[in-house]
């Protein structure tokens, strides 16, 4: 599957809805909050996959060994966002499948790939009960032991994130997501529809921690106001914690058009006129540069 994600070098999506399409494969989710609205996944699988919405059917999903074994063969460190066109921690996901899942990441750490992975999740509840259970998650004998003894080595080569798109979804899944070991922790401000101010365990992490930031795309995409991107930058510029501006989106405020003109759709929010000037034209300048901040605590 084409990858366009700017913030990670690649894509796995080892589980798949067992209905297949036109190109052979499929993938379904099922939307819990605002943020899901206009599913980037959704409309990617209608393009790409079984063409089928996401409308909250109960999912018979597989897991595809070939896509799991993906990173194995690669040799140079990689960056790899797992399960981007959907949620490993989905409920209809099997147990069973997560473990084979992330026994794939050991297993690539152990053979020396030094391939970051990154877990983006909605349901932090699942993946919090997930790694905490230790016998579930490593199964038995010496790994089992080594992990329990040492729970930060089980997601050293992972960066554990939440997507949260304002303050209510953030106040509820940061702070399930602070209690699972991980090497880094993300939250994905994306559909960013909403002031956040992070929860200062959050910020105090440093390097630990990392925000990416960005606007709505595609048909239907909901205007981000201008003050929301800088209100995250500010935040994290003052507690060190690195920041990724990945887009505006369709939208610009009256402030950040420059000498974009022309007949574009225009909209109000907060007494802001807002016009839609395309994703493209948009852009990711954000007061006069580009923030591509990664966190170093596992640099590729």
């Amino acid at each position: 599957m084409p990858n366009k994600i700017l913030w990670c070098t690649d894509t796995i999506n080892p589980i798949q809805d067992k209905l297949k399409g036109k190109f052979g494969r499929g993938y379904h989710c099922t939307k819990i909050s605002p943020g899901c609205n206009n599913c980037w996944a959704e409309s990617m699988n209608n393009r790409f996959g079984n063409r089928l919405p996401f409308d909250g059917r109960k999912a018979e999903f597989e897991l595809i060994r070939s896509e799991l074994e993906k990173p194995l063969r690669w040799k140079k460190p990689r960056r790899i966002f797992v399960q981007s066109m959907g949620d490993l921690f989905h409920e209809d996901v099997a147990d069973f499948d997560i473990f084979r899942v992330v026994r794939a990441m050991h297993k690539s750490n152990f053979n020396g790939n030094k391939h970051t992975f990154i877990l983006l999740t909605k349901r932090p509840e699942r993946m919090a009960a997930y790694f905490a259970d230790f016998k579930n998650s490593f199964g038995s004998g010496r790994d089992y032991k080594f992990y329990e003894e040492n729970p930060s080595r089980a997601t050293r080569n992972m960066w554990l994130g939440v997507t949260a798109e304002n303050q209510e979804q953030a106040d509820k899944r940061i702070l399930i997501l602070l209690q699972i070991p991980a090497a880094v922790y993300l939250v994905s401000h994306e559909p960013a529809l909403g002031l956040i101010n992070y929860l200062p365990e959050f910020l105090k992490l440093g390097k630990r921690a990392w925000l990416i930031n960005g606007g709505e795309s595609g048909h239907g995409a909901r205007p981000m106001h201008p003050d929301i991107p800088r209100h995250d930058r500010n935040q994290c510029v003052s507690a060190g914690v690195p920041f990724f501006f990945k887009q505006w989106g369709e939208w610009l405020g009256h402030h950040d058009m420059g000498r974009r003109s022309g007949n574009v759709k225009q909209k109000i929010i907060d007494g802001l006129s807002m016009y839609r000037v395309g994703k493209k034209s948009a852009g990711r300048i954000l007061d006069g540069r580009t923030w591509d901040d990664f966190s170093n605590s596992q640099p590729i």
